[in-house]
């Protein structure tokens, strides 16, 4: 089982990154910029949809299941693992594509380091919990359908 220890080092190393990506970006750019309010919506609407599927038993802003976790196959849960992260990932590229400089690009790269070891081991403990989450790995991609 993961150390609290862990789960909050993941979780803050997520929102840390987040804090960069946002200090780093032309917030003003991101909100009046076409392309760029459409990946932001894209993002913000897969991380809503996402948890509204999950539902208040399951959600968890932690990297442990709760206790009361089902394990959800429906909605956009059909088609990858993990919806809300490819949001909050997509939601981070708007920023990062409003200042793309260095510094920006290396916060979203730990963004993306972070949620990844995040769902790595969420998985690990899904799989403990739902035994049945193992084969639901095998035929659901992470974050792009049919592809990764």
């Amino acid at each position: 089982m993961i150390k609290t220890r862990t789960d909050v080092a993941i979780v803050a190393g997520q929102l840390g990154s987040w804090t960069l990506i946002l200090l780093l970006s032309n917030f003003e750019y991101v909100l009046t910029t076409t392309y760029l309010k459409v990946i932001l919506g894209v993002g913000i609407s897969l991380t809503i949809v996402g948890a509204l599927t999950l539902g208040a038993k399951t959600y968890s802003s932690s990297t442990k299941p709760r206790v009361t976790n089902v394990m959800t196959q429906k909605g956009l849960y059909r088609y990858l693992r993990h919806p809300i992260y490819l949001g909050l990932l997509i939601a981070g590229l708007a920023f990062l594509l409003s200042k793309p400089t260095i510094q920006a690009g290396l916060a979203y790269f730990l963004l993306m380091l972070f949620t990844n070891i995040r769902a790595d081991l969420e998985e690990v403990m899904l799989e403990e919990k739902h035994p049945e989450y193992t084969n639901y790995k095998k035929s659901t991609k992470r974050y792009i359908p049919f592809m990764y």
